[in-house]
């Protein structure tokens, strides 16, 4: 295949080319077929790598083509259109292509923005930010759908744009026995939701701080997607280890504890009387111990994961100071 092109194709250089050309090589055959040594002698380093060059041997790492710029895609309509619907259906062709151009960078989206050119002049922005990145259109048309749904359009729209405002890298899902594909769908959905309702405030999240007592461990923050992670936790200075793994904690916990009665034999717990109903119990893991903040009121905790049946995992301690057994929360 390279046999046939002017020596010229291998970018050699105007000198070295001029050299070979008087030489009588035209061709980058007739350069392969001459002993690689002689051209080194002759022509020098030029010669060497010209040689190497017709034989299709070119170390030089390839360089692939980055945009930099978001993707956006852009549908102009064939009239001027007032109502949601039928921009619903243009926006669904959009974020098919907006989509399929995200995964082929290994990206996904994290906040999109409509733009909706208006009859005569004017613009409408939208912006809607997702509770996760993804390139899944399927995923962000339930919250298109219901932030323009919820806008007063102040004139026919003309054309429709969608681009997407930030980005982050996806990557590929490796789904593990006792995941929730659907749920996690469904849930992020709901933030989406919230978010484009709200705006980003709508919602919030909780971040982990650095406190033994468990109902005080956590602060709320504004909600972040996957894609921007929150700094590690450290451990206190002077301590080894660097980063503190942290335990398993639930979901859920109770605004106040609630108290248990235990029901067992052969020293071991068999069920729990949780207001007022008595449940069997399925597994016992445990216990974790908490202690401290000896300043106020004082911390003294076993805690344990009990499945509980029809509960699911629970999250209960027995407290060492009045020795009672309670509640505290779920794991989802």
């Amino acid at each position: 295949a390279l046999a046939p092109l002017p020596v010229a194709a291998l970018g050699i250089g105007a000198e070295a080319e001029a050299r070979l050309l008087g030489a009588g090589v035209a061709t980058v055959g007739a350069l392969a077929r001459l002993p690689p040594e002689g051209l080194a002698l002759r022509f020098g380093a030029a010669g060497a790598a010209a040689a190497r060059l017709a034989r299709g041997d070119d170390p030089t790492p390839l360089e692939p083509e980055r945009p930099e710029a978001l993707p956006r895609e852009a549908i102009a309509l064939d009239g001027p259109v007032a109502a949601a619907e039928p921009l619903l259906f243009v926006l669904g062709r959009l974020a098919d292509r907006l989509a399929a151009r995200l995964a082929g960078r290994g990206l996904g989206a994290s906040r999109l923005e409509v733009l909706l050119r208006l009859d005569p002049r004017g613009a409408l922005p939208v912006p809607l930010a997702l509770a996760r990145p993804s390139a899944l259109a399927a995923r962000w048309l339930p919250a298109l759908r219901e932030r323009l749904l919820g806008l007063q359009l102040p004139g026919p729209v003309v054309e429709v744009e969608l681009a997407a405002a930030e980005v982050a890298e996806v990557a590929a899902d490796q789904l593990a026995l006792g995941d929730r594909p659907a749920a996690i769908a469904s849930l992020e959905l709901v933030l989406s939701r919230l978010l484009g309702r709200f705006g980003d405030g709508g919602a919030l999240g909780a971040e982990a701080v650095d406190r033994h007592r468990p109902e005080g461990a956590y602060r709320t923050v504004p909600f972040r997607p996957p894609g921007r992670p929150a700094p590690p936790r450290r451990a206190p200075e002077g301590a080894a280890g660097g980063e503190l793994p942290l335990p398993a904690r639930p979901t859920r916990l109770l605004a106040a504890p609630l108290p248990l009665l235990a029901t067992g034999e052969g020293g071991r717990v068999t069920a729990l009387r949780i207001g007022g109903a008595v449940r069997a119990v399925r597994s016992f893991e445990g216990p974790e111990r908490l202690q401290g903040e000896w300043w106020g009121a004082r911390l003294d905790r076993d805690y344990y994961r009990v499945g509980v049946e029809e509960l699911g995992d629970c999250w209960i301690y027995r407290d060492g100071v009045d020795g009672g057994l309670y509640l505290h929360g779920f794991f989802d």
